[in-house]
């Protein structure tokens, strides 16, 4: 008896904590749809939040968090890890869009011929050393926009692992946010070559 109460007991902990997930879940894509977006449609490069609103965006899911944390739930820390996983991605794509804006070059490509790994020359032949200091400002945002998303990556993978009732919510293998999608070997690729064609400029 006394062990079917507890299976008992952690079946409901288990339930609370998928729902206090989905309704901050469910708070979350209500502040991303105010902003034009949906979070799990989100991807670097691709769908982000507009640039032009993403600062009162973040600020938005911030106040959320803060409100949360404020809580005095024992479920709360599934919710925070959650947040802190969604301000990361915003960060990531605030920064991508800096770099955009300075350099809109498209994205480097590198392919593979054989043995060789080659990059597109259009992108190195549209590189130029007047243009150096938007390039290395851009190059930085780009670093940046490399760590928050990895961050964002990395919450929402530990997410998943300590409380497997999320998994169906933040969605796994072909289901999952998009933002797992994302490019961002392309995007380091970029920045890696252009700190090559920078070092030229010297």
């Amino acid at each position: 008896m006394k062990q079917v109460l507890i299976v008992l007991l952690l079946l409901l902990a288990s339930c609370q904590n998928a729902h206090d997930f989905r309704s901050t879940e469910n708070r979350v894509e209500q502040i991303s749809q105010r902003y034009g977006t949906s979070w799990k449609q989100e991807q670097i490069p691709g769908i982000t939040s507009p640039l032009a609103t993403i600062d009162a965006h973040i600020q938005d899911t911030v106040d959320l968090r803060d409100q949360i944390q404020t809580q005095d739930s024992r479920e709360k820390d599934v919710m925070l890890l959650f947040l802190e996983a969604r301000i990361s991605m915003l960060k990531a794509e605030k920064h991508y869009q800096q770099a955009r804006q300075l350099d809109p070059r498209p994205l480097a490509v590198i392919r593979t011929v054989g043995t060789d790994t080659q990059v597109d020359k259009t992108f190195v032949n549209n590189f130029s050393c007047d243009n150096r200091k938007e390039i290395a400002e851009a190059t930085v945002f780009l670093d940046l926009s490399l760590d928050e998303a990895h961050t964002a990556i990395n919450q929402l993978d530990l997410l998943m692992q300590k409380y497997p009732d999320t998994r169906e919510i933040v969605g796994t293998n072909e289901n999952r946010a998009l933002f797992y999608r994302g490019a961002l070997g392309q995007v380091w690729s970029t920045s890696e070559i252009n700190k090559l064609l920078l070092h030229k400029c010297v």
